[in-house]
């Protein structure tokens, strides 16, 4: 089981979940089709976040599908540790899994049901994804506004033409990527060891990328890297909208990460 969870606030970015990453999750192959499969959506939000999304047809359509839990953001606006491990600790308890819904996200139709089917076995799945240029996001916001509905082949095309930036390994062909991310983004099954140590996080927004995956993967956890875009694929708003400090936790973690993952390749594939 698959519990989703988002932290937003800042008009800005409820417009953005609201344009984007709300309408991609509704496509037919994602939540209307995984929804036997999430055991709830926490979404950690301003009072101004909750009203905008809670009261709008989207957010009535969202509850109409999933068990969705309102919680408010534990040291407010610009910060998502405490947060992320509040639910770290709350989807321990229910035995399910966590993948984090950033609000200036585009998932394509189909990836969140194979997430869903990928994670029994796993306590840990990695994935990586391209960031796009402002240009190309608002060119997309047309489109999912005017009810395009994109699968993973679409997306791929599309962050082709319009990536932000290129500060990992890419060899491109005609139709596809080769890719080799250095900081993939991860799925994690919490157990208490993992709410223990994320516990020890100083940092106000990093770490779960750039620390965690690596050391879950050397205690032993049984881990699966998705390699190939048809299984799962996002894009997301280039610009970071959370100040992260890479430094200050982990020790050399997020060097370790780099260096493990920039070993392995992925394939974005447009066909």
């Amino acid at each position: 089981m698959l519990d989703l969870v988002t932290f937003i606030w800042g008009k800005e970015t409820i417009e953005d979940y609201m344009e984007m990453a709300l309408p991609s999750l509704l496509w037919t192959a994602n939540i209307p089709s995984t929804q036997r499969s999430i055991g709830e959506y926490s979404i950690y939000a301003s009072p101004g976040a909750y009203s905008a999304i809670h009261f709008s047809d989207l957010g009535r359509e969202l509850e109409g599908l999933v068990k969705v839990n309102w919680r408010r953001l534990i040291k407010g606006e610009g910060e998502t540790t405490s947060n992320l491990l509040n639910q770290l600790s709350r989807s321990l308890q229910r035995g399910n899994h966590i993948k984090i819904c950033a609000p200036d996200e585009v998932v394509g139709n189909g990836s969140l049901l194979n997430l869903a089917q990928l994670c029994e076995g796993y306590s840990l799945i990695v994935y990586g994804f391209p960031r796009i240029t402002e240009q190309g996001w608002e060119i997309l916001r047309t489109r999912v506004k005017a009810g395009e509905i994109l699968f993973n082949k679409d997306l791929v095309a599309f962050a082709m033409e319009h990536i932000e930036q290129e500060t990992y390994p890419i060899i491109k062909r005609e139709n596809e990527w080769l890719v080799s991310h250095n900081c993939p983004t991860p799925i994690v099954l919490p157990d208490k060891w993992m709410v223990d140590i994320f516990a020890t996080n100083p940092t106000i927004n990093s770490g779960f990328d750039h620390c965690l995956p690596y050391m879950l993967m050397e205690k032993g956890y049984p881990w699966k890297m998705i390699k190939h875009s048809e299984t799962y694929f996002q894009v997301e708003r280039g610009r970071h909208i959370l100040r992260e400090d890479y430094t200050s936790w982990g020790g050399t973690y997020p060097l370790m990460t780099k260096l493990f993952f920039e070993r392995i390749q992925q394939v974005w594939s447009k066909v």
